[in-house]
């Protein structure tokens, strides 16, 4: 919840109490679970290769035994999330190939089950957001809504929902609509109070109003976007080689600059192991939008 809610100064000693316990534990779960939760708290406060490394050690112990949502739904949850959370950050880490796998191996996992699906689909569309692949997006965004109507889950329905209306707009299906929609959507359930992911949203919406052709409003999304920069993902700076990268492609895409402080790309000579690589998927460049 504090996490969630960017109360870093809350959520880090509960992170800390959990990862302690865990340590001195003999069981096995108790163990991954304290990685989790330090792996979360790491990717919070813009450590990706640290958040990289607990969160991978985290599943692989989960996965050594695996639970059904009707056997223990709380352990199902937790194993599906860190499961989920690891996918994301090991694209945003550079790990492309891996994120797939994680990212493919979830969704057989969740099988039909709701929540399952929720957490597949609300994870895998919002990294594909990210890193601009509106396809991706938007596969993963409905597949999520059509077994969650109703919205029953509230949070990662937003990200499922705002990823949609971003896969919408870049690529030419009602621009000026999709942003309105996401904009209302943001305001409803990120901004009061504030979420973690609100900073990411806001930039993705300044996209949808280049793409509508409304740069004022735009600018006043990025605007909103930049009194948010203590959120961890804006907080710290990519790789030169990745300002680079993503500077030249926005010389072509005049919407994909602020991707410059979320997202780097690896360079010939190497990746930055603090990098979040955008080379994931080719940023969206379809006809006749941004």
């Amino acid at each position: 919840m504090y996490a969630q809610s960017i109360q870093l100064d809350r959520s880090e000693p509960l992170a800390r109490r959990l990862l302690d316990r865990g340590k001195a534990s003999t069981d096995p779960l108790v163990y991954a679970y304290g990685l989790g939760a330090w792996g979360v708290h790491q990717w919070d406060v813009g450590n990706i290769g640290e958040a990289y490394r607990f969160l991978s050690e985290a599943d692989q112990i989960m996965r050594h035994d695996l639970s059904r949502r009707e056997d223990n739904p709380v352990r199902y949850d937790l194993q599906l999330l860190i499961a989920g959370v690891l996918a994301q950050i090991a694209m945003l880490h550079g790990e492309v190939d891996t994120a797939r796998v994680l990212f493919d191996k979830l969704e057989a996992d969740a099988g039909d089950e709701p929540y399952g699906v929720t957490i597949w689909s609300a994870l895998t569309a919002w990294t594909a957001a990210m890193v601009g692949d509106p396809a991706e997006a938007l596969r993963a965004a409905e597949r999520g809504i059509a077994v969650d109507p109703e919205f029953s889950f509230v949070v990662l329905a937003t990200y499922q929902r705002l990823a949609r209306c971003w896969a919408l707009a870049v690529t030419g299906h009602d621009p000026a609509g999709a942003a309105a929609e996401a904009e209302r959507i943001i305001n409803a359930n990120l901004v009061d109070p504030p979420q973690s992911c609100v900073s990411t949203w806001h930039g993705l919406l300044g996209e949808m109003r280049l793409a509508a052709g409304a740069p004022a409003e735009a600018a006043a999304a990025m605007d909103w976007r930049r009194r948010r920069r203590s959120e961890s993902w804006f907080s710290r700076r990519p790789s030169r080689a990745g300002r680079r990268g993503l500077l030249a492609h926005a010389t072509q895409n005049s919407c994909a600059w602020w991707r410059v402080g979320l997202v780097a790309v690896p360079s010939r000579q190497g990746r930055d192991s603090t990098a979040r690589p955008g080379a994931a998927y080719p940023l969206a460049q379809p006809a006749g939008t941004c």
